[in-house]
């Protein structure tokens, strides 16, 4: 009655000012009603539910059979409650809708009478339409029975075929294992809602995680965490952005990205034991996170080095203007490493780009990784890689010698088993691009031979560290070689380069450096070459030498140190065979200084 007044004063008031209006709307303004009492509960029977019908708000039911709806719309009004019997189920499929239309004061309640049993839940199969809108509804005590032969697909909301369902301020509570389940072609959207003391919250297919919006509540739930991925083939198809919620995402199997994906700040990914993510060529992934919210990629079991493989990344490319796969910023990736991306042994990283894959990596962070934190073969990319810390890994990174320059000297590498960066995968790997190697504050280790067919210059401080019988060789161009090389060692006299075997030997535990370009660019200053002479450069028995300049090549030596080591310092192949020396020091080599071949003589120095 007082609302009828109040619309009857309105509308006396627009005639008197106006001469004419249109009566206010009639909305559904609950503010000051109590929600009634149920008195006297109805029978709620299929043969009522299954062709569409309302139920009238503030209006309460029982259920103790089965609904089915596939032909028309149920509406629900604000303030129905309908209390369940055991393993009784709602059933929504192709050709029926169901709108709940709860209020904040009147909400829809789906219950059991007795707190000590539980009902199946609802599920949607095919159901599409804007009129699968829930709001302020509360799913209380179900998940009693799965809805298929899955053993995950228990759940209070089970949604799978092309079904579309909207979720506004809902709360599933008390499930006893899912609150919600929802697949691969389904469109859920959840805002504003709250997963309170379910066995797990919600288990989603990777294309569907975006719905989950960030205002999601997370109470109280057994499993705190939102399960996604169903089975190793799926894959992130659409463009979407997965929020940073109050729980982790659990990755329970191998997932693609083949869609774009973006991670919102302070998003937490973590990983069943040897799962992945592996961004393919036509996806793109995004994790960009902030000083203070970082994007956290980290093993369920959290501390264990190993526990999940990792992230690769085969999108991107080679090619200028480069396009990145793939960018982490202010990211952890933590615990993985776990398992081989290839047949190469020990091809395990946290972060592998083993093709023609492109990452730009900035600001994160890699601990507790098993083997590499880091892998990038020949046709991948890492340009602006900067200001990165690595510590706790097995080992930090397995770099080709193409994609040594593309790291800025601003990274922290400390703390890991091996405090060093390996190069070179093969014996017929090769630089092919200008460019410089930085201080990083620990050794190049240098796995096996490999070719110099670009300008590369070693920064003042940088350590090459050569593995048993390596050797480096700057081309002519010539042969297979795609362009003549050049080597330039920019050390200084507190800071010197540094040209030595992972393990010293003074009889000679690498081969050394051979020199087949004529160029000024071969140019060694302040450096310091230790541990050469391992093994002959030709059949030449003299040929054992830390530097070998071949026929028409030229070197440079200013303020250089060599020594100790097996051989010659310096092996002459013949009379075109150009040597310049400034303050070169010989120390503690085995056959002596310079060995001329053209001569067959022995010189003391320069």
């Amino acid at each position: 009655m007082a609302q009828a007044t109040i619309r009857t004063v309105q509308l006396i008031a627009c005639l008197s000012w106006m001469g004419a209006c249109t009566a206010p709307e009639e909305t559904n303004d609950d503010t000051s009603e109590p929600l009634p009492e149920c008195t006297d509960r109805q029978e709620l029977t299929n043969e009522r539910f299954a062709g569409g019908s309302v139920l009238p708000e503030g209006s309460c039911w029982t259920a103790n059979e089965p609904l089915s709806l596939s032909d028309g719309l149920v509406t629900i009004e604000r303030g129905v409650s309908i209390h369940f019997g055991t393993d009784v189920s709602v059933r929504v499929t192709a050709g029926g809708t169901l709108r709940m239309a709860g209020t904040e004061s009147w909400p829809v309640e789906l219950t059991t009478s007795d707190p000590l049993i539980t009902w199946q839940g609802v599920q949607l199969a095919d159901s599409q339409g804007t009129d699968n809108l829930w709001e302020h509804v509360r799913i209380e005590r179900a998940g009693s029975e799965r809805w298929n032969g899955a053993a995950y697909s228990a759940a209070a909301l089970f949604v799978d075929g092309s079904s579309t369902l909207a979720l506004d301020a809902v709360s599933i509570v008390g499930s006893e294992a899912h609150g919600l389940v929802a697949h691969e072609d389904v469109d859920v959207t959840v805002t504003g809602s709250t997963f309170e003391a379910n066995e797990t919250p919600a288990y989603v297919h990777p294309d569907v995680a975006h719905g989950l919006g960030a205002d999601t509540r997370f109470i109280d739930n057994v499993n705190g965490h939102v399960r996604v991925v169903f089975g190793n083939n799926d894959a992130v198809q659409r463009d979407q952005t997965w929020a940073a919620l109050e729980v982790p995402y659990r990755i329970e199997n191998r997932f693609y990205v083949e869609g774009a994906l973006t991670l919102a700040p302070g998003t937490v990914v973590e990983f069943v034991q040897d799962a992945s993510l592996r961004v393919r060529e036509e996806g793109n992934l995004v994790a960009e996170g902030l000083a203070d919210q970082p994007i956290v990629f980290r093993g369920a079991s959290a501390g264990t080095r190993g526990f999940w493989q990792g992230i690769s990344v085969e999108a991107g490319g080679t090619d200028d203007p480069l396009t990145y796969g793939a960018s982490f910023d202010h990211c952890r990736v933590e615990d993985a490493g776990g398992v081989e991306w290839n047949g190469r042994p020990g091809s395990s990283a946290a972060v592998w780009l083993g093709g023609a894959g492109a990452a730009l990596i900035t600001n994160c962070t890699f601990d507790n990784n098993e083997r590499y934190a880091l892998w990038a073969d020949e046709e991948s990319r890492i340009d602006g890689f900067a200001a990165n810390t690595f510590s706790g890994n097995g080992r930090v990174m397995f770099l080709h010698p193409d994609r040594v320059g593309e790291l800025a000297g601003t990274s922290v590498i400390s703390g890991n088993d091996e405090d060093r960066i390996h190069v070179v995968f093969g014996n017929n790997n090769r630089l092919t691009h200008d460019t410089i190697w930085r201080d990083l504050g620990v050794p190049y280790e240098i796995v096996v031979r490999f070719h110099v067919e670009a300008d590369l210059v070693l920064d003042p401080g940088v350590i090459l560290e050569f593995a048993q019988d390596a050797q480096l060789i700057v081309s002519d161009g010539g042969g297979s070689a795609a362009s003549p090389g050049s080597l330039t060692a920019q050390g200084t006299s507190s800071d010197p380069v540094v040209l030595r075997g992972v393990t010293p030997d003074a009889d000679g535990f690498w081969v050394g450096v051979r020199f087949e370009s004529n160029t000024p660019d071969n140019l060694l200053i302040h450096t310091q070459v230790e541990d050469t002479g391992s093994d002959r450069w030709t059949g030449d028995p003299e040929s054992d030498a830390a530097f070998f300049i071949a026929d028409g090549a030229s070197l440079t030596l200013e303020d250089v140190e060599i020594g100790p080591g097996g051989g010659y310092g310096v092996y002459l192949e013949s009379s075109d065979s150009t040597l310049q020396c400034t303050g070169v020091t010989f120390s503690a080599l085995e056959d002596g200084a310079i060995y001329d071949d053209d001569n067959s003589s022995v010189l003391p120095g320069c």
